[in-house]
């Protein structure tokens, strides 16, 4: 995917072990995940094809989670297991969230507990939505292609129903 000013992004990076897991029947293993908005590498670095890891199913279930919860005016949050480390969705308003990264627990939920590093800007909710939903669909046809057994295991078949709810 393309990064463009005014844009949410999701890159998920899989590497051989990954597929090789999913050809034998397990989607959920590490990936890496790389979120840039607005130009700005909200965690992990698409340039290097990095980013913060995290169980592949886990992520997506979080990814919808997400746009459940700011299309309710509520935060969101994806969890990143290997770190541990945060992506946090604040609704501002109305039609807009501000996403940032927080490598401290506490830093979910207050500003001054994040540290400087921490990168943060504010997108659009439908930017987060679409992309989100793209993102969860590629997911779903990356490893049905791989394994097509796949298509019918619990997992799989649970993150198939809760997309189809959100569309």
């Amino acid at each position: 995917m393309t990064d463009n000013p005014d844009s949410f992004n999701i890159h998920l990076y899989y590497n051989s072990d990954y597929e090789k897991k999913v050809a034998e029947g397990s989607p959920d293993s590490w990936i890496e995940v790389a979120i840039v908005a607005n130009g700005i590498d909200i965690c992990g670095d698409p340039e290097k094809k990095q980013g913060l890891t995290g169980y592949a199913c886990g992520i997506q279930f979080d990814l919808l989670d997400v746009v459940e919860s700011i299309s309710s005016g509520e935060k969101g949050v994806i969890e990143f297991e290997f770190g541990p480390d945060w992506v946090v969705f604040e609704p501002k308003n109305e039609d807009t969230v501000r996403v940032y990264k927080s490598t401290t627990y506490s830093g979910i939920d207050d500003a001054k507990e994040r540290l400087e590093i921490d990168p943060s800007t504010v997108v659009s909710k439908k930017s987060i939505r679409t992309e989100a939903i793209n993102t969860v669909c590629s997911f779903i046809e990356h490893i049905v292609d791989i394994n097509p057994e796949i298509r019918t295991q619990e997992t799989v078949s649970e993150l198939r129903e809760q997309l189809e709810e959100m569309r």
